[in-house]
């Protein structure tokens, strides 16, 4: 009796343990995957970032191309009224 008692206790001391060391396991393991999380997050964060400045500075050539485009719209109309006006004082001679 004595001996099934004694194999009864060393039983659950040895599950105790492997419970206990497989807890701490699962806890580093646990602690090491938030830290690489994190570290992706901040990466990607980073990256984000970077595109946003890319594309306002997409952005804002797009916006000066437009105003360019706008200046040299006036410019050639402005252009074709002069040349008319020289045709009528050239013809006026």
């Amino acid at each position: 009796m004595q001996t099934i008692l004694a194999a009864a206790v060393s039983a659950l001391i040895t599950g105790a343990v492997t419970l206990a060391v497989s807890i701490i396991n699962a806890n580093a393991n646990h602690s090491k995957l938030m830290q690489e999380l994190k570290a992706r997050d901040e990466m990607q964060i980073y990256r984000i970032e970077q595109l946003e400045k890319k594309q306002d500075l997409h952005n804002e050539v797009i916006t000066r191309t437009f105003h360019l485009e706008e200046k040299v719209s006036l410019l050639e109309a402005e252009d074709k009224r002069h040349n008319e006006r020289l045709k009528a004082l050239e013809g006026a001679k």
